[in-house]
């Protein structure tokens, strides 16, 4: 697939760091009562929020792509012909 603007596409970075940074941080920095006590880990829920949270950047990659402008690469629709 060949694009019209192929440099816009180093902006692709952008929402890859935004990926990483969001499945590979600590939990959550805010204390809570509770959080002193022994609760289950959450496994699940962490990973529905982690999906939430990288929406952003997938959108991102998405409008990045669509800048980008893609061409089809096709025959023509109209051939031209012999005069």
């Amino acid at each position: 697939m060949s694009f019209t603007y192929p440099s816009v596409l180093y902006l692709l970075v952008l929402p890859a760091l935004l990926l990483v940074w969001v499945w590979r941080r600590d939990g959550r920095r805010v204390v809570l009562p509770f959080d002193h006590g022994v609760q289950p880990s959450g496994g699940r829920l962490r990973f529905f929020i982690g999906l939430a949270e990288s929406l952003p950047a997938i959108v991102l990659a998405v409008a990045i792509v669509i800048l980008a402008v893609p061409q089809q690469l096709s025959e023509p629709k109209t051939r031209r012909s012999l005069t």
